[in-house]
């Protein structure tokens, strides 16, 4: 033996330095719709949709799939419930999908008009189904939904461009009209129409996504992933509720990094968190060119309208991704979820969790985080020993599931 001693591994905290979870999910790799994801201190939930026995138009009936992933045990645990089925005659709208909860709104195809809000808070399982006897606007399906408490808002929907014909026929674009339902009565209520000649201009089939909401404005990143041209300053959008108007926003380029600005892009993933000073700050990861996929990030102060090229300094994505999912747990980790990633053997489906953080978090997080790096058995211990060992509470309840 050497008479070297050997480096012990020590325990290093670095913001944007990212973890691989290699996880065994079977059951999570069936042909699914997009899935949606969430965090809380303690769980990352996945949601999804997919088709039982479709026929040959695509055609076949939908469930609900919930899952649960223990943040540090790195298991997976289904989340069921014999009416998660999405209901007879029925079709997924949209959701929304924060702390721990999911509310899906689904339409019925067939007379007499109502649609179901299906409420469900995943960290008790409790699920309530309602219906309501009255009509959804026109809308689009996957909507992007955001929630106030008091109101449900959706936007986006298919409309009818007259100035712009072809062939004769009207031309349909889509628009981002903005819908609002009061939780408490399931009224609906249109409270931004496009007009005809919408000067946003939405003409493109693929319609930019909400990537950020405050509270007082939804925020529109538009996006055409036919161009490897950097995004145009003056493509972001914002629907402010008091004036009930859209806003170009002109945002500010990073001036230590080429192009400044995040190509155009397809397939990306977005989350968004509050930092220190109050701000609402965006986290744009991965995607796809017409030419190539994207391993950078990039962060937007939406107060600033400031974009960073996180990599240029922090590094970059593990390996070029696209079509992943993301979530942001309270204290500032990201996990990045499902998607395609690009390996030497070539592009392969995403099989692995990838967790990074994305902030500086409070002292007592990184000290926890040492400890169970230094003892990792403490996952296998009893809650009462871990408690009686002088762990605070809060923690050791991460453990058990």
């Amino acid at each position: 033996m050497s008479s070297e001693a050997q480096t012990p591994i020590m325990y290093s905290f670095k913001p944007f330095a990212f973890d691989q979870h290699k996880v065994t999910r079977k059951e999570l790799l069936r042909k699914k719709t997009d899935s949606k994801v969430c965090c809380d201190d303690k769980y990352l939930y996945s949601y999804a949709t997919y088709n039982i026995d479709p026929d040959d138009k695509g055609l076949g009936d939908w469930y609900v799939e919930l899952w649960k992933f223990n943040l540090l045990t790195h298991k997976w645990k289904q989340i069921k419930d014999t009416r998660s089925q999405i209901l007879d005659n029925s079709f997924e709208i949209g959701t929304v999908f924060e702390d721990g909860k999911i509310m899906i709104c689904c339409e019925v195809d067939t007379p007499p008009t109502y649609f179901y809000l299906l409420h469900w808070d995943l960290k008790i399982n409790e699920l309530e189904v309602e219906r309501i006897n009255r009509p959804l606007p026109a809308m689009d399906h996957d909507q992007k939904f955001v929630s106030d408490g008091t109101y449900l808002y959706g936007l986006g929907s298919r409309g009818i461009v007259k100035n712009k014909k072809k062939k004769g026929k009207p031309v349909y674009l889509d628009s981002f009209n903005v819908h609002r339902m009061k939780l408490k009565s399931g009224k609906w209520k249109n409270i931004y129409l496009c007009p005809d000649s919408d000067p946003n201009d939405w003409n493109t089939d693929e319609f930019g996504h909400i990537f950020a909401y405050d509270g007082k404005q939804i925020y529109v990143l538009d996006t055409d992933d036919s161009s490897r041209e950097p995004l145009k300053p003056t493509r972001i959008l914002a629907f402010d509720f008091e004036t009930k108007q859209w806003d170009e926003m002109e945002v500010q380029r990073d001036l230590e990094s080429k192009p400044g600005i995040p190509f155009v892009r397809g397939d990306y993933s977005i989350i968004q968190y509050k930092d220190e000073k109050g701000d609402i700050n965006v986290i744009l990861t991965g995607g796809e060119t017409d030419k190539f996929l994207c391993n950078d990030i990039w962060r937007l102060n939406l107060t600033t309208l400031q974009w960073t090229c996180v990599s240029k300094y922090a590094g970059a994505l593990p390996y070029r991704m696209r079509n992943h999912v993301a979530a942001i747990t309270p204290a500032g980790k990201m996990f990045l979820v499902d998607g395609w990633v690009v390996e030497r053997r070539g592009e392969i489906e995403n099989s692995s969790i990838f967790s990074t953080w994305i902030t500086i978090p409070k002292l007592t997080e990184i000290a926890w985080e040492a400890i169970l790096f230094y003892n990792k058995d403490l996952k296998e211990k009893s809650k009462t020993e871990l408690i009686d060992r002088g762990f605070p509470s809060k923690f050791v309840d991460r453990l058990i599931d």
